[in-house]
């Protein structure tokens, strides 16, 4: 039997299952579970054992054992040896590079001129909070990040959602402020009653900020997921 291994990124402190499927998407193995390699740092690691050991490309899902979803997908290319570790990486497959070659100057010719299309990338985060802990500046430091563009005197909302698109949390709920938000700088100040309100038990939540420039003109300026760690001590 040959064992080999993955290492792959994934939101920290999460109950992970991993599936192993071939590229046709045959499944070879199923409820595989990862561990995290360092504490709360979301990377990990999962074993697959078979005989023979597996070669060639694969792809993992990576399943939140709570609800069952899948929350991320890797590619991963294996060469037959037992006991090697590999790192799971963005899945890509394009082919047909060498007629594209070939046929370069009249695919050019038929698409000229080009338009290009700004996309603006978008800030990406992962927050880990303890439930029943405020993040006001007191206790502990406010939610911030930075902007691109200048919010001064403009509405920035802030808005958490469960794994079933259920609003948990805006603006407008008790305990969270967004007023602190100033310049080129996005602040989100949570009171130990807002925080209240995540259940720990909970699969992982997503979170945004939004800033508001007028009421057709909107900016996603941070999203990500949310992770929320258990209190022990409580009321």
């Amino acid at each position: 039997m040959a064992t080999q291994y993955v290492t792959f990124a994934a939101a920290p402190a999460r109950a992970l299952t991993v599936e192993l499927w071939d590229l046709p998407l045959t499944l070879e193995k199923a409820d595989e579970v990862p561990f995290e390699v360092i504490a709360n740092s979301g990377l990990y690691r999962v074993a697959f054992i078979g005989s023979p050991a597996y070669s060639g490309e694969f792809r993992i899902l990576v399943k939140d054992t709570l609800t069952g979803y899948g929350i991320a997908t890797y590619q991963v290319v294996f060469e037959g040896t037992d006991g090697e570790q590999v790192q799971g990486a963005e899945f890509v497959n394009i082919t047909g590079g060498d007629a594209t070659q070939a046929k370069q100057d009249q695919i050019i010719a038929s698409i000229s001129p080009i338009t290009t299309v700004y996309t603006p990338q978008l800030t990406e985060d992962t927050l880990t909070l303890v439930r029943g802990d405020a993040y006001d500046g007191l206790s502990n430091a406010p939610l911030t990040w930075s902007s691109a563009k200048n919010i001064s005197g403009y509405a920035v909302n802030f808005s958490i959602r469960d794994s079933q698109d259920v609003l948990i949390m805006d603006s407008s709920t008790a305990g969270v402020d967004t007023s602190g938000s100033v310049g080129n700088t996005l602040t989100v100040s949570l009171s130990s009653e807002a925080t209240d309100l995540l259940d720990p038990l909970k699969s992982i939540y997503t979170f945004d900020v939004e800033v508001e420039f007028s009421a057709t003109s909107r900016w996603t300026a941070v999203k990500g997921t949310l992770c929320v760690e258990q209190d022990v001590t409580r009321d």
